[in-house]
């Protein structure tokens, strides 16, 4: 049992760009190689995808991501509708078979151990728009996509100091789609019933961050918080060279405050927020890891701060936790350093498709044991499920999982949602809310 057939609007947009790649690389050997390592990456997704298919369980943290899991397999399946040719491009042949995804088509929907839900369903592993973020990111990447200058640095915007609330929604810029609410407006809608003082985006307008996926994903359903908005640079919006992210997202009047630099500090005497780009300097594949490096323009930002002895919470897209909370990984040791040898108080981030509150983590500096609350708030409106295996590791306090009673059940969904903080003075509490506006932690 064949996949479905590719809709002619996504033979258009991702395979036509394909065709682009193809053309640019043909006779340019540094391209190719290019293209050629970026193979690897999307060859352990599939082996992923293939081995869930199989009934068996990679671990939460196995390498690969699932929505690229089936890139390799529209590839041939485009190399039959439209001549392309997935050895031209440099990329191997698709080891994913009919066969393994026949009893796929009949269940509908699988949920993987962190949730990533895999079938045929918008934003699911075997939605075949993803082709379009591997294709502008393979353009991106051999220089077919100019990237964006980074914007200049901004002041710091004076934090009250009375009670000051703040929603942070991360992965949030699906916009509207679905015969239901879509779970981005439902989120959005509940954030404005708090009407708090500020509303962050903890980054990801998909599928690429296009200047318009940009406005129709995001700006178009952005509802503006009392004092300010924020939003982070992503992954997902980096494969268009941030272009949109830059000239669309924070061109937007309610951004005004970040005046067009992907990073931001809110502070006053007691408590500082920091917002830092992890998406724009990351060297990683698919800018999946995320990084800080020594050389990053926000380094000097951060010392000008004098963060002191302040408590300090931070804000970025990627993580800096495996998803089980088990290990660090790459960005955990940039954020000590880019701090300049210190860890902050509270550290949110979204990339990974849910909502997590790990058991507090202790670290030494210079001798002396702290504590970092991590939080994975990247549930704001990518479908996912019950990712059984998250808690399993004993590093999580809580992850989303309450069933989604307007989804089909067949679908197997849960409940999107978002985080509301309170500072006042020093003192820092969080409320974690699902999409209908009831309270799910703690």
């Amino acid at each position: 049992m064949p996949l479905p057939k590719l809709p002619a609007g996504i033979l258009e947009r991702g395979v036509l760009k394909l065709r682009q790649v193809e053309a640019a690389i043909r006779n340019d050997l540094t391209r190719r190689q290019v293209i050629a390592t970026i193979a690897e990456y999307l060859r352990d997704s599939e082996e992923k995808l293939i081995a869930l298919l199989r009934g068996e369980k990679p671990h939460v943290d196995a390498p690969g991501r699932t929505e690229f899991g089936a890139i390799l397999y529209y590839l041939r399946d485009a190399s039959r509708l439209a001549g392309i040719i997935p050895e031209r491009i440099g990329l191997p042949e698709s080891r994913l078979t009919d066969e393994l995804i026949a009893g796929l088509l009949k269940n509908f929907a699988l949920v993987t151990g962190d949730g990533s839900l895999i079938g045929f369903g918008k934003w699911e592993s075997f939605d075949p728009e993803w082709i379009e973020s591997a294709a502008n990111y393979f353009l991106l990447k051999i220089g077919e996509i100019e990237l964006h200058p980074i914007g200049p640095l901004p002041a710091p915007v004076p934090l009250q100091s009375g009670p000051v609330t703040i929603a942070l929604v991360g992965d949030w810029g699906t916009g509207k789609w679905g015969k239901q609410m879509a779970p981005a407006l439902a989120v959005m809608n509940q954030i404005v019933k708090l009407k708090p003082n500020y509303t962050i985006h903890l980054g990801d307008v998909y599928y690429s961050g296009t200047k318009a996926e940009e406005d129709a994903n995001y700006v178009k359903f952005w509802k503006a918080a009392t004092d300010g908005n924020f939003m982070l640079n992503s992954n997902h919006e980096m494969y268009t060279g941030a272009n949109g992210y830059f000239d669309v997202g924070l061109a937007d009047p309610p951004f005004a405050l970040q005046k067009r630099s992907s990073c931001f500090a809110l502070m006053n005497d007691k408590v500082v927020i920091l917002g830092l780009d992890s998406a724009y300097n990351d060297t990683s594949i698919l800018f999946q890891k995320g990084g800080i490096p020594s050389t990053s323009w926000q380094i000097p930002f951060i010392q000008s701060l004098n963060i002191g002895k302040r408590k300090l919470i931070v804000l970025t897209h990627h993580n800096g936790l495996s998803t089980s909370g088990g290990q660090t990984i790459g960005l955990w040791q940039d954020m000590y350093a880019a701090l300049g040898n210190r860890y902050p108080d509270y550290w949110y981030w979204g990339h990974v498709h849910n909502g997590i509150v790990y058991k507090p983590r202790t670290e030494t500096v210079n001798g002396k044991k702290v504590t970092v609350l991590a939080r994975c708030t990247g549930h704001g409106a990518i479908p996912f499920g019950n990712g059984k295996d998250i808690p399993g590791a004993g590093f999580v306090e809580y992850y989303a999982h309450t069933p989604n009673p307007t989804a089909p059940p067949i679908r197997k969904r849960v409940m999107n949602g978002f985080t509301v903080l309170t500072i006042d003075g020093a003192n820092v509490s969080e409320v974690w809310y699902n999409q209908n506006g009831k309270k799910a932690w703690p």
